[in-house]
């Protein structure tokens, strides 16, 4: 806390230089320093794990500290594969939710962590927005076998994290261990944050990979 305190007397002073050198009105200047300052102190350290950092140990520990945030540590169960926790947590989201979309989201989470592509199918229908239906629509032909579909339906995708993380999936699925751990790699290089640390985890357990953490 005392350093937060020290960080934000900085920047302050920091600003002030600043925005008096750009001759700003002396009482809109202060309105700006400090809006900065809360931002930054409070709610900066917020973001980076969730949306910007490749960092393990620091995702893992933004995850830890807001266990009671079950929307969040459901990235931790999963990654760890938690089964009693990832059980708990889903369970939990559900009874939080009433819309029906979160609910397939859930649910659909909750049957490919335990494998049942076939139930996946079933409840995926409901999910949106649409990009993510079809993410989790693309993993279960791959899983159920319809490599053809799957296929092309990647190949109608816009290139990013989600396309190469669907042709790592495939081309594991075929059997084609180099290319599967290309795509994962390239996956790793397009995704940040929470999302990053799930497929981090995922692929250092599958393909033994190591990233540089950043």
């Amino acid at each position: 806390m005392i350093l937060k305190f020290i960080i934000a007397f900085i920047l302050g002073v920091i600003l002030t230089v600043l925005l008096t050198a750009l001759g700003v009105h002396p009482v809109l200047s202060y309105f700006v320093i400090i809006f900065l300052i809360l931002f930054m102190v409070l709610y900066l350290p917020l973001l980076l794990p969730a949306y910007v950092s490749r960092n393990e140990k620091t995702i893992e520990k933004y995850l830890l500290k807001n266990k009671n945030h079950p929307q969040l540590y459901l990235f931790y169960a999963l990654g760890n594969r938690m089964d009693e926790d990832v059980d708990e947590t889903i369970s939990e989201l559900l009874k939080k939710h009433n819309n029906k979309h979160q609910k397939a989201l859930y649910h659909t989470i909750l049957h490919f962590y335990n494998n049942d592509f076939k139930a996946a199918s079933e409840t995926l229908n409901d999910i949106r927005p649409e990009k993510i239906k079809e993410y989790y629509k693309i993993g279960v032909e791959i899983e159920l076998g319809s490599l053809k579909d799957a296929q092309a339906a990647i190949d109608r995708l816009k290139e990013g994290w989600v396309k190469s993380s669907l042709l790592a999936e495939l081309s594991n699925k075929k059997g084609d261990r180099s290319s599967a751990i290309r795509y994962a790699n390239r996956t790793l290089s397009e995704v940040r944050g929470l999302q990053w640390y799930l497929l981090y985890c995922e692929y250092k357990r599958e393909y033994n990979i190591n990233a540089q953490n950043e």
